[in-house]
């Protein structure tokens, strides 16, 4: 009976998860900078350095799985929203499968609810990017892991070859790895020559997916671990552009969703029944703490970054409020359940109401901001694009050379001058700190240099940036 409720209300959960992000996509929201990216760097990969642009310091999975679809002359833009969507659902469904084999199914699918029906995670599912993604190939690993009470060489394997998966996918998903690592550790520490054989397959899974990206990088930038100190270094060099509360998560995961207070209770619960006897609930406490250790310790903090540590947040969240519920007669047990699940699904529609939410309004193709990004589909040239805001890149079918820092705008336009066409400017695309009076200088400084030289084919204006499409002379 059990079962069948909870396969009913997984399912349940599941299709009006995939409903909220249809009515999301359906205003056909506009394209993020990181999703522009993503893009514009599959197209740099599979037209070897003609089209697009490249980024150091993205993990190379999104990127090569979008440019392979628009090499086969498929809309990366449509089918990456349907990846995102897909990643989400699939998510959700696999939480509810990892915490069903460790606790109960009541437990899973509180967990599977809880990360269902958060609202900001809708402001992310159906975008094209790594955090969702990236955890769906942690999860599977974890699930090679705990799917047996004695975890087979296959299956170690398979786990640390998925979790090469979701550190390729986004850096800081290869922490799972590290979780595995450590409870096989705890686990077979008595066992020397058990530990160092079930390691050993680990090792060999993770590895086989993830050297040919650390010899590449050796042999490309004279480091194997390159992209991770620039993808490190971009985020610490702009702290200000985030939050840097320390106690960030803590204030405002339970103001995303109150069920989140329950975690601790949870964890209350894991220690008082000595849960972390068994390896396979050690793994998602193991991970968990890994992921909230990591993202604590950055100085620059977003609630973004927490999707990817959302699905144990919700597990020890479900386990316990199902600690309390759990008290009641098996009759009104079913009903609380539901009533958790129902509520937790009227925090999850009222995203669809938030005024704040920008993209629950159809855009306005007529913006200036619209007129810039669309112009070279409108006016389509041929060579290299110089220009700011590199989320051109996901409309052209161009090679981009990005200005990326005001200060060094003008060297790096008198370097490319002589192949580049044309120059396209966005003043807020590359943002200065608020007291770095020598930024917004060279940004004027810039601006006034090419507008003398070269003839301008565009100039819009909003309310605080500045839009310039110049031709090269």
């Amino acid at each position: 009976m059990g079962n069948t409720r909870n396969a009913v209300l997984l399912s349940a959960i599941m299709l009006i998860a995939i409903f909220l992000n249809l009515i999301i996509l359906s205003y056909h929201p506009d394209l993020w900078w990181d999703e522009a990216v993503y893009i514009s760097v599959g197209k740099y990969i599979y037209s070897f350095g003609d089209i697009g642009f490249f980024e150091t310091l993205r993990p190379p999975v999104l990127p090569l799985t979008l440019g392979f679809l628009w090499l086969l002359d498929f809309n990366p833009i449509g089918f990456g929203k349907l990846i995102a969507l897909l990643s989400h659902t699939l998510l959700i469904f696999l939480v509810y499968i990892v915490v069903k084999r460790i606790y109960r199914s009541d437990v899973a699918i509180l967990s599977s609810a809880f990360l269902a029906f958060t609202p900001f995670v809708y402001l992310y599912s159906n975008k094209i990017l790594t955090g969702i993604l990236s955890g769906v190939f942690a999860m599977v690993a974890i699930y090679f892991m705990v799917k047996d009470d004695k975890p087979s060489n296959k299956n170690l394997f398979l786990s640390g070859l998925f979790a090469g998966i979701a550190f390729l996918t986004r850096f800081p998903g290869g922490l799972v790895f590290g979780g595995l690592l450590i409870t096989l550790i705890l686990k077979d520490i008595r066992r020397p020559k058990g530990m160092i054989k079930n390691l050993l397959f680990l090792l060999v899974g993770f590895f086989i997916v993830v050297s040919p990206y650390l010899i590449h990088s050796l042999f490309t930038y004279g480091s194997s671990i390159f992209p991770l100190i620039e993808a490190s270094r971009q985020i610490e060099s702009t702290p200000w552009f985030h939050n840097q509360d320390p106690l960030f998560y803590l204030k405002q995961l339970p103001l995303r969703n109150v069920f989140f207070v329950f975690s601790v209770l949870g964890l209350f619960y894991f220690f008082r029944r000595k849960d972390f006897k068994d390896f396979r609930k050690n793994t998602l406490l193991i991970t968990f703490i890994l992921f909230l250790l990591y993202f604590q310790y950055l100085e620059a903090k977003n609630i973004r970054f927490s999707l990817i540590f959302l699905s144990y947040l919700s597990l020890f969240s479900a386990y316990g409020i199902y600690g309390i519920l759990k008290i009641f007669s098996k009759k009104r047990l079913t009903q609380l359940l539901v009533l958790v699940v129902l509520i937790s699904f009227i925090f999850g529609v009222s995203v669809l109401y938030n005024s704040h939410i920008k993209h629950l309004s159809q855009p306005d193709p007529e913006t200036p901001h619209h007129r810039f990004i669309g112009y070279f589909q409108e006016n389509p040239v041929e060579g290299t694009i110089l220009t700011s805001n590199i989320m051109i890149g996901a409309y052209t079918n161009n090679k981009l050379v990005s200005l990326y820092d005001w200060k060094f705008a003008k060297q790096i336009y008198d370097s490319y001058r002589g192949e580049s066409p044309v120059l396209a400017i966005d003043t807020c695309s590359i943002v200065c700190e608020s007291s770095d009076r020598e930024c917004f200088d060279s940004k004027e400084e810039f601006i006034e240099y090419v507008r003398r030289e070269n003839v301008e084919r565009l100039h819009e204006e909003s309310e605080s940036c500045s839009y310039y499409i110049f031709e090269i002379k």
